[in-house]
């Protein structure tokens, strides 16, 4: 896969411009999720698309920010870019120092976040966990991956509130896992209003947190057993337009 810091377009810089310490250190140390292949997918979905020229725009469980930052890089007129951890928060603004004009990080739940958007991306915590939070993956931000024993906790949030934050003839860009159910997400999305389809899809090999949860995923019949490969898959949902109106 092509990494958006891999690429020589100005609107695709590289992912982290600053080296500051306390970026450094709140990555290295577990505090903020490093950007991974969902979000490497999310970005090109969105940029394949040209959705994001001229858009208002918001990145919900935004991260580190590096999602955000693409946005404003291809040509949003704005982003705000929202995330409930304060480490996140402080992360983001920090990697959106460059589109600082643009781009406005705040601290914030997705099921109270509210507005109206041309664009919406989201790269929510979606890997399934066991009630009993037995399985601990050191090193890494529980809050952004553990998503509940379906990994839909988030995801059932984002599109049950999605029509309510698009404008019309909007789009919302969505990321997950096979393993927290695409075709319920889909779903999910039309029944909100939302005409919404599949558009990328990837396998890739298991990262540390799926690889800590295959054991349980294979007990339950979730995974194959010896199976190390995931399907990841963004979604698009589309607003209709006004009457008369256009889609961007």
């Amino acid at each position: 896969m092509t990494s958006v810091a891999d690429r020589d377009d100005p609107t695709t810089a590289p992912l982290f411009t600053s080296t500051t310490p306390t970026i450094c250190d709140l990555l290295d140390h577990g505090k903020v999720y490093r950007p991974q292949h969902d979000s490497d997918l999310l970005i090109e979905a969105v940029q394949n698309s040209n959705h994001a020229v001229g858009a208002v725009a918001a990145d919900l469980c935004t991260g580190s920010g590096v999602i955000a930052r693409a946005i404003a890089h291809l040509g949003a007129r704005s982003v705000v870019a929202v995330d409930a951890s304060d480490d996140a928060v402080r992360v983001a603004r920090a990697l959106c120092t460059d589109s600082s004009d643009r781009v406005a990080v705040r601290h914030g739940d997705v099921a109270t976040f509210r507005g109206r958007f041309d664009l919406v991306t989201c790269n929510p915590p979606y890997v399934p966990s066991p009630p009993d939070g037995r399985i601990r993956e050191p090193g890494l931000p529980r809050a952004a991956w553990e998503a509940g024993v379906d990994g839909r906790a988030v995801l059932d949030v984002v599109c049950s509130t999605a029509a309510d934050l698009l404008n019309p003839g909007g789009h919302m860009y969505v990321v997950q896992s096979e393993f927290a159910g695409i075709d319920e997400s889909v779903a999910a999305l039309r029944t909100a209003g939302l005409a919404a389809d599949v558009v990328m899809e990837r396998h890739i090999p298991f990262g540390p947190v799926l690889s800590a949860h295959a054991a349980w995923l294979e007990s339950g019949g979730r995974l194959d057993k010896g199976r190390r490969i995931e399907l990841l898959a963004v979604i698009r949902a589309d607003k209709k337009p006004m009457p008369g109106g256009s889609s961007r």
